[in-house]
Protein backbone atom coordinates (compact mmCIF):
# COMPACT_ATOMS: atom_id res chain seq x y z
CA UNK A 1 0.00 0.00 0.00
CA UNK A 2 1.38 3.17 -1.18
CA UNK A 3 2.18 5.25 1.82
CA UNK A 4 0.96 8.76 3.01
CA UNK A 5 2.54 12.00 2.94
CA UNK A 6 2.44 13.61 6.75
CA UNK A 7 -0.05 16.11 7.26
CA UNK A 8 2.78 19.18 7.63
CA UNK A 9 4.26 18.10 4.04
CA UNK A 10 0.73 18.69 2.42
CA UNK A 11 -0.27 22.40 1.23
CA UNK A 12 -3.00 24.36 2.34
CA UNK A 13 -5.69 22.72 0.61
CA UNK A 14 -4.35 19.24 0.63
CA UNK A 15 -4.83 19.47 4.82
CA UNK A 16 -7.86 20.79 4.38
CA UNK A 17 -9.16 17.48 2.38
CA UNK A 18 -7.62 15.09 5.11
CA UNK A 19 -9.61 17.12 7.48
CA UNK A 20 -12.68 16.42 5.90
CA UNK A 21 -11.49 12.79 6.13
CA UNK A 22 -10.68 12.62 9.48
CA UNK A 23 -13.63 14.30 10.48
CA UNK A 24 -15.95 11.66 8.22
CA UNK A 25 -14.16 8.75 9.29
CA UNK A 26 -14.88 9.73 13.36
CA UNK A 27 -18.64 10.69 12.31
CA UNK A 28 -18.95 6.65 11.28
CA UNK A 29 -17.18 5.16 14.91
CA UNK A 30 -19.12 8.09 17.08
CA UNK A 31 -16.18 10.27 17.79
CA UNK A 32 -16.98 14.56 17.46
CA UNK A 33 -14.11 16.20 15.22
CA UNK A 34 -13.62 18.51 18.51
CA UNK A 35 -11.90 15.57 20.49
CA UNK A 36 -9.22 16.25 18.00
CA UNK A 37 -8.60 19.82 17.77
CA UNK A 38 -7.15 22.20 20.83
CA UNK A 39 -10.05 23.85 22.42
CA UNK A 40 -9.52 26.91 24.01
CA UNK A 41 -9.56 25.44 28.06
CA UNK A 42 -11.81 27.28 30.37
CA UNK A 43 -9.71 28.83 33.14
CA UNK A 44 -11.05 26.63 35.63
CA UNK A 45 -9.07 23.76 34.24
CA UNK A 46 -5.58 25.28 34.78
CA UNK A 47 -5.89 26.77 38.24
CA UNK A 48 -4.02 23.15 39.27
CA UNK A 49 -0.89 24.93 37.13
CA UNK A 50 1.39 27.69 38.45
CA UNK A 51 1.65 30.89 36.92
CA UNK A 52 5.57 29.84 35.47
CA UNK A 53 3.56 26.88 34.27
CA UNK A 54 0.85 28.36 32.40
CA UNK A 55 3.86 30.46 30.42
CA UNK A 56 5.48 27.73 29.60
CA UNK A 57 2.04 26.08 27.98
CA UNK A 58 1.40 29.92 26.13
CA UNK A 59 4.97 29.56 23.79
CA UNK A 60 4.19 26.07 22.53
CA UNK A 61 2.18 26.64 18.82
CA UNK A 62 -1.19 25.50 19.08
CA UNK A 63 -2.09 25.44 22.07
CA UNK A 64 -4.21 28.28 23.05
CA UNK A 65 -4.98 29.09 27.04
CA UNK A 66 -6.65 32.22 28.96
CA UNK A 67 -4.24 34.92 30.09
CA UNK A 68 -2.90 35.87 33.11
CA UNK A 69 -5.89 38.67 33.60
CA UNK A 70 -8.34 36.23 33.04
CA UNK A 71 -7.20 33.72 35.59
CA UNK A 72 -7.08 36.38 38.18
CA UNK A 73 -10.50 37.48 37.05
CA UNK A 74 -11.56 33.72 37.39
CA UNK A 75 -10.14 33.13 40.76
CA UNK A 76 -11.60 36.35 42.16
CA UNK A 77 -15.48 34.80 41.01
CA UNK A 78 -14.03 31.35 42.77
CA UNK A 79 -13.75 33.22 45.95
CA UNK A 80 -17.07 34.46 46.53
CA UNK A 81 -19.06 31.97 44.55
CA UNK A 82 -16.81 28.83 46.48
CA UNK A 83 -15.67 30.76 49.24
CA UNK A 84 -12.06 30.60 48.48
CA UNK A 85 -11.19 33.59 49.73
CA UNK A 86 -7.98 33.62 52.09
CA UNK A 87 -6.28 35.90 54.13
CA UNK A 88 -2.92 36.20 56.63
CA UNK A 89 -2.80 34.78 59.97
CA UNK A 90 -0.20 36.49 62.71
CA UNK A 91 -0.05 34.31 66.13
CA UNK A 92 1.84 36.18 68.85
CA UNK A 93 3.01 34.08 71.60
CA UNK A 94 5.91 34.57 74.20
CA UNK A 95 8.76 32.77 74.00
CA UNK A 96 11.61 31.16 76.25
CA UNK A 97 13.49 34.63 76.02
CA UNK A 98 10.36 36.47 77.41
CA UNK A 99 10.06 38.06 74.08
CA UNK A 100 7.13 38.19 71.91
CA UNK A 101 7.04 35.76 69.10
CA UNK A 102 5.60 35.81 65.51
CA UNK A 103 4.74 32.70 63.79
CA UNK A 104 2.79 33.48 60.01
CA UNK A 105 -0.11 31.56 59.26
CA UNK A 106 -3.03 31.79 56.87
CA UNK A 107 -6.93 30.35 57.13
CA UNK A 108 -9.98 30.41 54.66
CA UNK A 109 -12.26 33.09 55.46
CA UNK A 110 -15.51 31.17 54.91
CA UNK A 111 -14.54 27.30 55.41
CA UNK A 112 -18.23 26.30 55.56
CA UNK A 113 -19.16 27.64 52.38
CA UNK A 114 -15.85 26.00 50.85
CA UNK A 115 -16.92 22.24 52.38
CA UNK A 116 -20.23 22.36 51.15
CA UNK A 117 -18.75 23.10 47.57
CA UNK A 118 -16.15 20.91 47.12
CA UNK A 119 -17.82 17.63 49.39
CA UNK A 120 -21.46 17.65 48.28
CA UNK A 121 -20.74 14.31 46.92
CA UNK A 122 -18.24 12.97 48.96
CA UNK A 123 -19.66 9.61 51.39
CA UNK A 124 -17.63 10.92 54.29
CA UNK A 125 -15.97 13.37 56.10
CA UNK A 126 -13.23 13.35 58.36
CA UNK A 127 -11.46 16.37 60.60
CA UNK A 128 -8.09 15.93 60.80
CA UNK A 129 -4.67 17.74 60.64
CA UNK A 130 -0.81 16.49 61.11
CA UNK A 131 2.84 18.97 61.43
CA UNK A 132 4.93 18.83 58.24
CA UNK A 133 7.62 20.85 57.07
CA UNK A 134 7.60 23.04 59.99
CA UNK A 135 3.82 23.78 59.43
CA UNK A 136 0.50 22.82 60.73
CA UNK A 137 -2.44 21.95 58.61
CA UNK A 138 -5.44 21.39 60.06
CA UNK A 139 -8.27 20.64 57.28
CA UNK A 140 -11.00 18.33 56.04
CA UNK A 141 -10.52 14.81 53.77
CA UNK A 142 -13.43 14.27 51.95
CA UNK A 143 -13.32 11.50 48.43
CA UNK A 144 -14.84 13.13 45.28
CA UNK A 145 -15.03 10.79 42.34
CA UNK A 146 -13.43 8.04 43.77
CA UNK A 147 -10.12 10.13 44.92
CA UNK A 148 -9.63 10.96 48.50
CA UNK A 149 -8.46 15.12 48.77
CA UNK A 150 -7.62 17.11 51.88
CA UNK A 151 -8.52 20.96 52.23
CA UNK A 152 -6.88 22.45 54.21
CA UNK A 153 -8.72 25.32 55.77
CA UNK A 154 -6.02 26.67 58.23
CA UNK A 155 -1.95 26.72 58.09
CA UNK A 156 0.52 27.95 60.45
CA UNK A 157 3.61 27.79 61.60
CA UNK A 158 4.28 25.77 64.90
CA UNK A 159 3.66 22.22 66.31
CA UNK A 160 0.53 20.47 66.89
CA UNK A 161 1.31 19.98 70.63
CA UNK A 162 -1.01 21.94 73.07
CA UNK A 163 0.51 24.89 73.59
CA UNK A 164 0.69 26.16 69.92
CA UNK A 165 -2.82 24.86 69.08
CA UNK A 166 -3.96 26.77 72.26
CA UNK A 167 -2.64 30.10 70.45
CA UNK A 168 -5.58 30.06 67.74
CA UNK A 169 -7.88 30.50 70.23
CA UNK A 170 -6.67 34.32 70.89
CA UNK A 171 -9.46 36.55 70.21
CA UNK A 172 -9.85 38.07 66.67
CA UNK A 173 -6.96 35.79 65.68
CA UNK A 174 -9.18 33.94 63.21
CA UNK A 175 -11.98 36.51 61.31
CA UNK A 176 -14.57 34.23 59.30
CA UNK A 177 -17.14 35.83 57.10
CA UNK A 178 -20.07 34.35 55.29
CA UNK A 179 -21.73 31.43 56.86
CA UNK A 180 -18.80 30.96 58.94
CA UNK A 181 -19.33 33.96 60.54
CA UNK A 182 -20.56 32.99 64.01
CA UNK A 183 -17.36 31.17 64.84
CA UNK A 184 -14.96 32.91 66.62
CA UNK A 185 -12.25 30.39 66.09
CA UNK A 186 -11.15 27.35 63.60
CA UNK A 187 -11.91 24.66 66.36
CA UNK A 188 -15.63 25.89 66.22
CA UNK A 189 -15.54 25.38 63.09
CA UNK A 190 -14.26 22.32 63.00
CA UNK A 191 -16.51 21.13 65.71
CA UNK A 192 -19.37 22.00 63.82
CA UNK A 193 -18.07 20.26 61.17
CA UNK A 194 -18.27 17.17 63.11
CA UNK A 195 -21.56 17.74 64.38
CA UNK A 196 -23.30 18.95 61.23
CA UNK A 197 -21.54 16.31 58.74
CA UNK A 198 -21.59 13.43 61.52
CA UNK A 199 -17.20 13.47 60.68
CA UNK A 200 -14.71 11.63 61.84
CA UNK A 201 -11.49 12.83 63.95
CA UNK A 202 -8.32 11.52 61.82
CA UNK A 203 -4.29 12.34 62.30
CA UNK A 204 -1.79 10.93 63.85
CA UNK A 205 -1.45 9.92 67.57
CA UNK A 206 -0.34 12.96 68.77
CA UNK A 207 -2.95 15.27 67.12
CA UNK A 208 -5.50 13.56 67.91
CA UNK A 209 -4.67 13.59 71.36
CA UNK A 210 -3.92 16.86 71.13
CA UNK A 211 -7.59 17.56 69.83
CA UNK A 212 -8.74 15.49 72.47
CA UNK A 213 -6.92 16.96 75.43
CA UNK A 214 -5.54 13.32 76.20
CA UNK A 215 -1.81 12.76 77.45
CA UNK A 216 -0.86 10.75 74.67
CA UNK A 217 0.87 7.02 73.83
CA UNK A 218 3.20 7.24 77.27
CA UNK A 219 0.02 6.93 79.62
CA UNK A 220 -1.23 5.34 81.64
CA UNK A 221 -4.51 5.00 79.52
CA UNK A 222 -2.49 5.44 76.34
CA UNK A 223 -5.36 4.86 74.05
CA UNK A 224 -7.21 8.06 73.21
CA UNK A 225 -10.35 5.84 72.14
CA UNK A 226 -10.92 3.39 75.09
CA UNK A 227 -9.81 3.42 79.06
CA UNK A 228 -7.27 0.51 78.41
CA UNK A 229 -4.13 0.34 80.90
CA UNK A 230 -0.86 0.47 79.16
CA UNK A 231 -0.38 -3.09 81.12
CA UNK A 232 -3.48 -4.92 78.76
CA UNK A 233 -3.07 -3.45 75.62
CA UNK A 234 -4.66 -7.14 74.14
CA UNK A 235 -7.31 -6.57 75.87
CA UNK A 236 -10.22 -4.54 75.23
CA UNK A 237 -11.89 -1.78 77.82
CA UNK A 238 -15.08 0.80 77.52
CA UNK A 239 -15.00 3.56 74.81
CA UNK A 240 -13.01 6.69 76.57
CA UNK A 241 -16.18 10.05 77.48
CA UNK A 242 -15.27 13.56 77.70
CA UNK A 243 -15.71 13.35 81.64
CA UNK A 244 -13.01 10.74 82.00
CA UNK A 245 -10.30 12.99 81.54
CA UNK A 246 -7.28 11.94 80.86
CA UNK A 247 -5.50 15.82 80.55
CA UNK A 248 -1.99 16.43 81.08
CA UNK A 249 -3.50 20.18 83.26
CA UNK A 250 -6.94 20.67 84.83
CA UNK A 251 -7.13 23.77 82.45
CA UNK A 252 -6.56 22.05 79.21
CA UNK A 253 -9.90 21.71 77.88
CA UNK A 254 -10.48 19.16 75.35
CA UNK A 255 -10.52 21.26 71.24
CA UNK A 256 -12.63 18.64 69.79
CA UNK A 257 -15.93 16.61 70.92
CA UNK A 258 -16.31 13.45 69.40
CA UNK A 259 -17.80 9.91 69.97
CA UNK A 260 -14.86 7.50 70.17
CA UNK A 261 -16.54 5.53 67.80
CA UNK A 262 -15.90 7.48 65.07
CA UNK A 263 -12.50 8.34 65.36
CA UNK A 264 -10.10 7.16 62.74
CA UNK A 265 -7.89 4.32 64.38
CA UNK A 266 -4.55 5.82 62.51
CA UNK A 267 -4.20 3.06 59.80
CA UNK A 268 -1.17 4.44 58.10
CA UNK A 269 0.81 4.87 61.04
CA UNK A 270 -0.13 1.96 61.85
CA UNK A 271 0.98 0.11 58.84
CA UNK A 272 4.14 2.25 59.04
CA UNK A 273 5.03 1.66 63.08
CA UNK A 274 4.16 -2.36 63.36
CA UNK A 275 6.51 -2.75 59.98
CA UNK A 276 9.29 -0.80 61.61
CA UNK A 277 9.65 -2.85 64.70
CA UNK A 278 9.61 -6.07 62.91
CA UNK A 279 12.25 -5.02 60.27
CA UNK A 280 14.67 -2.92 62.96
CA UNK A 281 13.88 -4.55 66.19
CA UNK A 282 12.74 -7.94 65.50
CA UNK A 283 15.06 -8.77 61.92
CA UNK A 284 18.07 -7.08 63.52
CA UNK A 285 17.48 -9.24 66.94
CA UNK A 286 17.92 -12.17 64.54
CA UNK A 287 20.89 -11.00 61.73
CA UNK A 288 22.57 -8.32 63.84
CA UNK A 289 22.45 -4.96 63.10
CA UNK A 290 25.38 -4.78 60.15
CA UNK A 291 23.70 -7.28 58.21
CA UNK A 292 20.55 -5.44 58.59
CA UNK A 293 22.20 -2.13 58.11
CA UNK A 294 23.14 -3.90 54.27
CA UNK A 295 19.87 -4.57 53.21
CA UNK A 296 18.22 -1.19 54.46
CA UNK A 297 20.44 0.28 52.36
CA UNK A 298 19.35 -1.11 49.01
CA UNK A 299 15.86 0.24 50.05
CA UNK A 300 16.53 3.57 51.54
CA UNK A 301 15.54 6.63 49.61
CA UNK A 302 17.96 9.27 49.07
CA UNK A 303 16.41 12.78 49.72
CA UNK A 304 17.46 16.04 48.86
CA UNK A 305 18.25 17.73 51.99
CA UNK A 306 15.48 19.02 54.05
CA UNK A 307 13.10 17.89 51.75
CA UNK A 308 12.37 14.31 53.76
CA UNK A 309 10.83 13.52 57.16
CA UNK A 310 11.56 12.26 60.19
CA UNK A 311 12.01 8.61 58.91
CA UNK A 312 15.14 9.61 56.73
CA UNK A 313 17.09 9.29 60.05
CA UNK A 314 15.61 6.71 61.68
CA UNK A 315 13.13 4.64 60.23
CA UNK A 316 11.14 4.00 56.70
CA UNK A 317 8.40 5.85 55.37
CA UNK A 318 5.96 4.12 53.28
CA UNK A 319 6.78 3.51 49.71
CA UNK A 320 10.40 2.31 51.66
CA UNK A 321 8.43 -0.51 53.24
CA UNK A 322 6.43 -1.03 50.28
CA UNK A 323 9.49 -1.81 48.29
CA UNK A 324 11.07 -4.22 50.93
CA UNK A 325 8.10 -5.89 50.80
CA UNK A 326 7.18 -6.30 47.07
CA UNK A 327 11.10 -6.84 46.66
CA UNK A 328 11.41 -9.71 48.56
CA UNK A 329 13.89 -8.57 51.34
CA UNK A 330 12.13 -10.71 53.98
CA UNK A 331 13.39 -13.83 52.06
CA UNK A 332 17.05 -12.10 51.67
CA UNK A 333 16.52 -11.42 55.53
CA UNK A 334 16.16 -15.44 55.74
CA UNK A 335 18.63 -16.44 53.26
CA UNK A 336 21.16 -14.52 55.28
CA UNK A 337 19.85 -15.62 58.68
CA UNK A 338 20.60 -19.26 57.46
CA UNK A 339 24.01 -18.75 55.92
CA UNK A 340 25.71 -16.96 58.13
CA UNK A 341 23.67 -18.03 61.62
CA UNK A 342 22.71 -21.00 60.94
CA UNK A 343 18.96 -20.53 61.88
CA UNK A 344 17.03 -23.24 62.51
CA UNK A 345 13.46 -24.12 60.68
CA UNK A 346 11.92 -22.39 63.69
CA UNK A 347 13.49 -19.17 63.36
CA UNK A 348 12.71 -19.29 59.46
CA UNK A 349 9.40 -19.89 59.68
CA UNK A 350 9.49 -16.53 62.56
CA UNK A 351 10.50 -14.67 59.35
CA UNK A 352 8.41 -15.87 57.41
CA UNK A 353 5.91 -15.01 59.30
CA UNK A 354 6.68 -11.77 60.22
CA UNK A 355 6.78 -11.40 56.60
CA UNK A 356 3.75 -12.35 56.00
CA UNK A 357 2.17 -9.80 58.45
CA UNK A 358 3.71 -7.01 56.80
CA UNK A 359 2.36 -7.53 53.60
CA UNK A 360 -1.01 -8.25 54.86
CA UNK A 361 -1.18 -5.17 57.10
CA UNK A 362 -0.16 -3.30 53.86
CA UNK A 363 -3.37 -4.75 51.66
CA UNK A 364 -5.95 -4.01 55.12
CA UNK A 365 -4.78 -0.83 56.47
CA UNK A 366 -4.20 0.58 53.32
CA UNK A 367 -7.19 0.02 51.47
CA UNK A 368 -9.10 2.51 50.15
CA UNK A 369 -12.38 0.76 49.24
CA UNK A 370 -15.08 -0.31 51.01
CA UNK A 371 -15.08 -3.89 52.88
CA UNK A 372 -16.87 -6.81 52.43
CA UNK A 373 -17.67 -9.62 54.65
CA UNK A 374 -15.25 -11.74 53.51
CA UNK A 375 -12.37 -9.38 54.15
CA UNK A 376 -13.29 -8.51 57.46
CA UNK A 377 -13.61 -11.93 58.93
CA UNK A 378 -10.03 -12.04 57.25
CA UNK A 379 -8.71 -8.77 59.10
CA UNK A 380 -10.31 -10.03 61.88
CA UNK A 381 -8.07 -13.66 61.82
CA UNK A 382 -4.93 -11.43 61.30
CA UNK A 383 -5.32 -9.43 64.34
CA UNK A 384 -5.98 -11.97 66.66
CA UNK A 385 -2.62 -14.27 64.72
CA UNK A 386 -0.91 -11.01 65.79
CA UNK A 387 -1.85 -10.29 69.44
CA UNK A 388 -1.66 -14.18 70.05
CA UNK A 389 1.95 -14.54 68.33
CA UNK A 390 3.76 -11.32 68.45
CA UNK A 391 5.95 -11.90 71.67
CA UNK A 392 6.88 -15.16 70.79
CA UNK A 393 7.52 -14.57 67.24
CA UNK A 394 9.02 -10.86 67.65
CA UNK A 395 10.34 -10.85 70.99
CA UNK A 396 9.23 -7.26 71.64
CA UNK A 397 6.47 -6.33 73.96
CA UNK A 398 3.57 -4.89 73.40
CA UNK A 399 3.22 -1.19 72.63
CA UNK A 400 0.58 0.99 71.86
CA UNK A 401 -0.12 0.61 68.34
CA UNK A 402 -0.98 -3.42 68.51
CA UNK A 403 -3.63 -2.56 70.61
CA UNK A 404 -5.26 0.46 68.16
CA UNK A 405 -5.02 -2.07 65.89
CA UNK A 406 -7.84 -4.13 67.62
CA UNK A 407 -10.16 -0.14 66.75
CA UNK A 408 -8.60 -0.51 63.16
CA UNK A 409 -10.59 -3.60 62.97
CA UNK A 410 -13.44 -2.57 64.57
CA UNK A 411 -13.93 0.84 62.96
CA UNK A 412 -13.93 -1.40 59.50
CA UNK A 413 -16.62 -3.58 60.73
CA UNK A 414 -18.98 -0.81 61.53
CA UNK A 415 -17.99 1.76 58.75
CA UNK A 416 -16.87 -1.49 56.15
CA UNK A 417 -14.25 1.74 55.28
CA UNK A 418 -10.73 2.51 57.02
CA UNK A 419 -8.15 3.65 54.67
CA UNK A 420 -10.50 6.05 52.26
CA UNK A 421 -10.91 8.14 55.90
CA UNK A 422 -7.66 8.00 56.75
CA UNK A 423 -4.79 10.58 57.03
CA UNK A 424 -2.80 9.21 54.62
CA UNK A 425 -4.02 11.82 52.51
CA UNK A 426 -3.09 14.61 54.86
CA UNK A 427 0.70 13.28 54.24
CA UNK A 428 0.25 13.79 50.85
CA UNK A 429 -0.52 17.58 51.41
CA UNK A 430 2.88 18.48 53.28
CA UNK A 431 4.78 17.54 49.92
CA UNK A 432 2.68 19.97 48.24
CA UNK A 433 2.58 22.21 50.17
CA UNK A 434 5.99 22.34 50.49
CA UNK A 435 6.59 22.55 46.59
CA UNK A 436 4.35 25.53 46.85
CA UNK A 437 6.15 27.18 49.58
CA UNK A 438 10.20 26.50 48.87
CA UNK A 439 9.43 26.66 44.59
CA UNK A 440 6.73 28.22 43.36
CA UNK A 441 6.33 31.65 45.86
CA UNK A 442 9.80 31.64 46.66
CA UNK A 443 9.97 35.05 45.13
CA UNK A 444 7.53 36.18 48.18
CA UNK A 445 10.10 34.85 50.68
CA UNK A 446 10.56 38.85 51.84
CA UNK A 447 6.76 38.73 52.68
CA UNK A 448 6.17 35.62 54.64
CA UNK A 449 2.65 36.48 55.20
CA UNK A 450 1.62 37.18 52.08
CA UNK A 451 3.80 33.93 51.44
CA UNK A 452 1.52 31.23 53.45
CA UNK A 453 -1.70 32.48 52.48
CA UNK A 454 -0.16 32.07 48.47
CA UNK A 455 0.06 28.92 49.36
CA UNK A 456 -3.12 27.79 50.96
CA UNK A 457 -4.90 30.25 48.03
CA UNK A 458 -3.45 27.95 45.31
CA UNK A 459 -4.04 24.84 47.27
CA UNK A 460 -7.44 25.81 48.10
CA UNK A 461 -8.50 27.11 44.22
CA UNK A 462 -6.78 23.75 43.11
CA UNK A 463 -9.61 22.06 44.98
CA UNK A 464 -12.53 23.87 44.49
CA UNK A 465 -12.25 24.13 40.72
CA UNK A 466 -15.32 23.10 38.99
CA UNK A 467 -14.60 20.29 37.10
CA UNK A 468 -14.66 20.38 32.98
CA UNK A 469 -17.37 19.73 31.66
CA UNK A 470 -16.55 17.15 28.94
CA UNK A 471 -14.10 14.70 27.87
CA UNK A 472 -11.78 16.51 26.08
CA UNK A 473 -11.31 19.47 28.45
CA UNK A 474 -9.75 16.87 30.89
CA UNK A 475 -7.74 15.58 28.38
CA UNK A 476 -6.44 18.53 27.65
CA UNK A 477 -5.19 19.75 31.27
CA UNK A 478 -3.39 16.24 31.64
CA UNK A 479 -1.87 17.19 28.60
CA UNK A 480 -0.61 20.32 29.80
CA UNK A 481 0.94 19.02 32.63
CA UNK A 482 3.48 17.02 30.60
CA UNK A 483 6.93 18.30 29.96
CA UNK A 484 6.71 19.50 26.74
CA UNK A 485 9.36 21.39 24.83
CA UNK A 486 9.28 24.92 24.82
CA UNK A 487 9.66 27.69 21.55
CA UNK A 488 11.04 30.75 21.99
CA UNK A 489 8.49 32.47 19.58
CA UNK A 490 5.21 32.10 18.19
CA UNK A 491 4.53 30.80 14.93
CA UNK A 492 1.15 30.46 12.91
CA UNK A 493 0.00 26.87 13.49
CA UNK A 494 -2.97 25.30 11.88
CA UNK A 495 -5.09 22.78 13.94
CA UNK A 496 -3.78 19.07 13.08
CA UNK A 497 -6.73 16.44 12.38
CA UNK A 498 -5.70 13.47 10.91
CA UNK A 499 -7.78 10.33 10.04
Amino acid sequence: MRTKRSYHELGSTQQWERCKQGRTALAEIGVPASALCNPKLPPTALLPLSTADRRKVRSIDGLYIPGEKVMAKCKITLASTHGTRTAALCLTRPSPTKKEQVTQGAYVCDPLLLLRTVATESPFVSVGGDKGGGFTKLGVTYKQHGTQHFLPLLVFEGDDDYEDMHVLRTPHVTIFSGQSDKHADIFSVLQYIINQYNAFLNGDWPFISCMLAHKGAAASFPCPICLVPKEKLYTCAAYRRPQDGGSLHDWNAAFLTIPSNRIVPTPLHLYLGISNRIIFDAFKEIIGEQQLAAIVSTIRTKHSVGCGGLSDLHVFNGPEIHRWIHRGRGQEVAAVASAVHNAGPAVLDKIDKMSKWMKQLEHYLLRRGEWNQSDLFVFRSLLDNIHACWNKTTKIRAFPKLHMLRHAVEFAERYHILGAASEAQIESFHVKFNALYHVQHRNMSHQPFERVRRCLADSVVALAAPMPADDSATAATALLQLQVPVRTTRQSHHYSCAA
